[in-house]
């Protein structure tokens, strides 16, 4: 017998009794296969919150919220920045994504972003659940070359609160401040230049920490101080400015037209951003 034929006969003879066939009669016992079900993939479906297909592969599931926050540039003046937060399917990690188009994270920044997730995380039962399924991405876009600071942890905190809870935010609003691990909220600086790059922008909303909606504007003010000389008879006078300033509190809504709302800590906040 040709040795290809026999051993194509020892492979059918192998395979059948591996399946269950039996020689002495005519049938053949395969075994049942059933269709598998996304029910059956390793993370939770229950907390994917848009399914973009029926892959069991977890880059195939993610949400995201943008959030528009508002810094202080180098140059001095306010520009709104936002901040997209992704969220795929994990196990309760953080990241941020860089990028050679992306600003650079300072460790301030970072710290106050570990800060943030901690707290949304634990803002009630719904979101510690729906954390420890997920992984957050957190990036910015944004012109300018590096983030500082810890303005921008209240809206991560809040922005991370909705996107667990599958909430929107509520569009004409921006908003700054920084967040304590016990949910409260740490006062920043530049709060007139942020609410004016707001109403630039064409917000007619600006949410900051409580005893910020006031500010201090320097007003200055002139008088001519003269002074009188007489040389050989003649009169001469000899005047200067004489230049005062003036440290007068204003409400930043009446100086820039934008409304202002302050919060005191993360649970306000979230009641002022969440979208109706």
């Amino acid at each position: 017998m040709d040795k290809t034929v026999f051993a194509l006969l020892a492979v059918v003879v192998f395979l059948s009794f591996i399946l269950g066939y039996d020689s002495t009669t005519s049938g053949v016992q395969v075994p049942s296969v059933q269709a598998v079900s996304n029910q059956t993939c390793s993370f939770n479906s229950s907390a994917v919150k848009v399914v973009l297909n029926s892959s069991c592969n977890s880059n195939d599931f993610s949400n995201s919220l943008v959030v528009p926050l508002v810094a202080v540039s180098s140059s001095g003046g306010g520009e709104v920045v936002n901040l997209t937060i992704v969220e795929k399917p994990g196990f309760g990690r953080s990241f941020f994504q860089f990028g050679l188009s992306s600003p650079m994270i300072a460790n301030e920044t970072q710290v106050s972003f570990s800060d943030a997730v901690e707290v949304a995380r634990n803002f009630d039962a719904q979101t510690l659940a729906a954390s420890n399924n997920v992984d957050l991405y957190y990036f910015f876009d944004s012109n300018v070359s590096g983030v500082d600071g810890d303005s921008a942890g209240l809206g991560a905190a809040v922005g991370t609160v909705l996107l667990l809870k599958n909430e929107s935010f509520r569009s004409g609003v921006g908003v700054t401040g920084g967040v304590f691990l016990n949910g409260s909220v740490i006062q920043v600086g530049g709060v007139l230049d942020k609410a004016e790059a707001l109403k630039s922008a064409g917000f007619s909303e600006f949410v900051v920490p409580v005893g910020e909606s006031v500010v201090n504007v320097t007003e200055n003010s002139s008088v001519q101080n003269c002074s009188q000389t007489i040389i050989n008879g003649q009169v001469f006078n000899e005047c200067s400015p004489v230049v005062s300033y003036n440290v007068v509190p204003e409400s930043v809504e009446s100086v820039v037209g934008i409304n202002v709302v302050e919060v005191s800590d993360v649970r306000q906040a979230y009641a002022q951003l969440v979208g109706s």
